[in-house]
């Protein structure tokens, strides 16, 4: 872990009361959600198979693809233990989405226990989307495709799996506390077993489909990298301010569905206790000290696009936002 101190963060005020209802957990709103993640995979795969050999097969596997890779949203929630009032169905989700999204769930919760402490903190936060100047190259990769970041996440997890036969990754080194070395390198071990099982499964069944379905699944990332870029992409760098820094961008019912509300993700970042559920009600009672919400993600890449355009000439600019006095 970073030995830093951890920044001075602004926080909107929230009545204690007001605080304790909103960070009451349930087990019914994250089983919906998990249900209707899977009942849409169900639904795409088997049209992606009914097609096949026609146009129509890679339609339904594109849109297979886009919402397989919102197992990064479940993961994103299980982190925070917020997802269900549970917590050993937490922590199996939790291991599961990390399956699903190429990352070890344990590294990755550290690795995201960071970019909390220290919200686009250049070289401190490892989740940082975009560099200074931007390569835009590989970042179009990463949004529309995920593949420079799935290659990154999924060498972190070989090579934390060999340890100590090689040196824990680097996201394991500069994260994780050494006393919890071994629980991400069983972890890791485990998610390999996982791969290998799933290509052993296409062996015996003389089948692509397995691999289609987990593996080139993941790189079909167009709807959530979209989405997700804008949460923090070309704002102000080394601020303890999450306006100034985070977006909240208001999105559709089927977004806010897949994506577990993190539209919502300045009002994330200032209260992460708060459960994905309660993050409109959270919205509405933090509102007025916090900048205008983005009407959408159109409006939210139409401002970050020319900043990031220009951050290649200016690697300094940014988008400064004004906030409530």
């Amino acid at each position: 872990m970073p030995d830093i101190q951890e920044p001075d963060w602004y926080v909107v005020p929230l009545e204690r009361s007001d605080l304790r209802q909103l960070q009451r957990r349930t087990n019914y709103h994250g089983v919906l959600r998990l249900l209707a993640y899977f009942a849409l995979l169900a639904l795409f795969a088997s049209l992606t198979a009914a097609g096949f050999g026609t146009g129509w097969t890679v339609l339904f596997f594109i849109l297979y693809g886009s919402v397989y890779t919102y197992s990064d949203s479940i993961e994103h929630e299980t982190h925070h233990r917020t997802a269900f009032s549970s917590i050993w169905l937490n922590e199996v989700v939790h291991w599961l989405a990390g399956v699903l999204t190429f990352k070890e769930a344990i590294r990755d919760r550290w690795v995201h226990a960071v970019h909390h402490t220290y919200t686009y903190y250049r070289g401190l936060d490892l989740e940082i989307e975009f560099d200074r100047p931007p390569n835009l190259l590989p970042a179009t990769f990463n949004v529309l495709f995920s593949i420079v970041r799935t290659a990154h996440n999924f060498a972190y997890t070989i090579q934390d799996a060999f340890h100590p036969l090689v040196s824990v990754s680097k996201a394991t080194r500069l994260c994780v506390p050494a006393s919890e070395y071994q629980k991400v390198v069983w972890s890791a071990r485990a998610n390999l077993a996982c791969y290998f099982g799933v290509i052993g499964v296409a062996i015996g069944t003389h089948s692509w489909w397995p691999i289609l379905f987990i593996f080139g699944a993941r790189l079909v990332a167009m709807y959530i990298g979209v989405v997700s870029a804008v949460h923090h992409g070309g704002l102000a760098e080394n601020v303890p301010d999450w306006r100034l820094n985070t977006r909240t961008v208001l999105v559709g019912p089927v977004t806010r569905l897949l994506h577990w509300n993190m539209n919502y993700h300045l009002e994330h970042h200032m209260y992460p206790t708060v459960p994905f559920h309660a993050l409109s009600r959270l919205h509405v009672l933090i509102g007025p000290g916090c900048p205008a919400p983005y009407g959408s993600t159109i409006s939210a890449w139409r401002e970050m696009l020319p900043t990031l355009i220009k951050q290649r000439r200016i690697p300094e600019h940014f988008v400064a936002r004004s906030v409530p006095a």
